[in-house]
């Protein structure tokens, strides 16, 4: 694990999506589990953070994620 890792979910299967700053990108990581960790988008990232039983945290940078999250947490109480 490096410093520019930020948890900024969890999902009911214990995966973490992360984000790292340095580079930017969005992973879907099992810590606990020896399963590889996945690329994501940032649209998967949301719908990984939005599925039911997942918990997103309110974390520094990710702005782009924290208003998607928003947007789509609007959009399912429609």
């Amino acid at each position: 694990m490096t410093d520019d890792r930020t948890v900024h979910a969890t999902t009911i299967e214990g995966g973490e999506v992360v984000r790292y700053d340095k580079a930017g990108k969005w992973y879907l990581e099992y810590p606990s589990a020896h399963t590889p960790r996945h690329a994501l988008t940032l649209e998967a990232a949301v719908f990984y953070a939005t599925r039911r039983g997942s918990e997103i945290f309110e974390m520094p940078g990710g702005q782009s994620f924290r208003a998607a999250v928003r947007r789509t947490l609007e959009q399912m109480r429609v």
